[in-house]
């Protein structure tokens, strides 16, 4: 293998000719590696799919559940009883959480800090030409 594994397992899951690792340092030192099996030499090959805060615990230990779906697509599934469930496309490369962490969530993570302007005059001006074509149309 090139790569040394680093932290402790968790998890794991076979996909294949596939080993998929869900490592863990410490906090904030969370690795996914996949380890490709070569048969023509007989090698191993090893690349850190993600890395960083993923909260990974060392008191949960992974389910899993590979599906492999076409040549592009190579899911692994996990629970761990602490994060929602998660899944992480093996035949894609994330390498840092930073842009990764919302890519294996089920249910994105958000900010919800958007900001909403609401005027009364609009909705005022709204309520009255309603108001307006509902006695014009004898609705009222």
């Amino acid at each position: 293998m090139n790569n040394q594994i680093i932290g402790i397992v968790l998890g794991y899951a076979i996909l294949n000719k596939q080993l998929v690792l869900f490592t863990h340092q410490s906090v904030g030192s969370d690795y996914i590696y996949k380890i490709t099996y070569n048969p023509i030499g007989n090698t191993y090959e090893s690349a850190i799919l993600l890395h960083g805060d993923l909260g990974f615990r060392l008191d949960s230990y992974f389910e899993t559940l590979p599906v492999y779906e076409n040549e592009n697509i190579q899911k692994v599934y996990w629970v761990d009883g602490y994060n929602q469930p998660r899944f992480i496309n093996i035949a894609d490369s994330y390498v840092s959480s930073a842009e990764g962490i919302n890519k294996i969530n089920f249910v994105p993570l958000m900010d919800l800090n958007e900001e909403i302007t609401i005027t009364t005059k609009t909705i005022f001006w709204w309520f009255i030409s309603c108001w307006y074509c509902s006695v014009c149309n004898g609705l009222l």
